[in-house]
């Protein structure tokens, strides 16, 4: 998980220009994530749209997606109410660990 993210992000440094074309961008949020819940390290709304590449409202409405889906969880932060915590739904754990072990 983390050689694939690491790798769309060098993808899409290299050949984007600025202009997205070649961004994965809700992939390597969701892979961030999931390394995250992994790691058992909690993780921001904002950081996770900060380090997604896209701008801050493009992130925002693609985590806001996911979370809708149920694919994400979202936690208020208990001694900070201004953070939310983002994390995988069980479903999207199991469904990216299916993923991740059926890579060619």
């Amino acid at each position: 998980a983390k050689n694939l993210l690491a790798w769309g992000k060098l993808k899409a440094t290299l050949l984007n220009h600025g202009t997205g074309l070649f961004s994965d961008s809700c992939w390597n949020m969701c892979l961030d994530i999931y390394i995250c819940d992994l790691i058992g390290e909690r993780v921001t709304i904002s950081s996770v749209a900060h380090s997604s590449g896209v701008p801050m409202t493009t992130a925002m409405r693609y985590l806001n997606v996911m979370a809708e889906e149920g694919l994400l969880e979202k936690v208020p932060n208990p001694s900070d109410n201004r953070m939310i915590f983002v994390s995988t739904s069980t479903a999207c754990k199991e469904k990216m660990s299916n993923i991740l072990a059926n890579l060619p």
